[in-house]
């Protein structure tokens, strides 16, 4: 991951609304840690956020 991948995804995320993306959200645990899995309109999986030490932190990267 570079700066200049942070920076492009920065702009394309820009081009959508929250609704556009997002089907579902659901609470869930794993390894004894609080999630939240967000789900796609399309069915995929968004990312699965992780509470860490008091912030949501995401598994993976969105956009590439």
């Amino acid at each position: 991951m570079t700066k200049e991948n942070v920076e492009k995804g920065k702009t394309d995320i820009s081009q959508y609304k929250l609704e556009d993306l997002v089907e579902s959200v659901e609470d869930g645990e794993f390894d004894g840690k609080k999630t939240i899995k967000i789900k796609m309109k399309n069915g995929r999986s968004l990312t699965t956020l992780m509470l860490l030490e008091g912030k949501w932190l995401a598994d993976t990267i969105w956009f590439r």
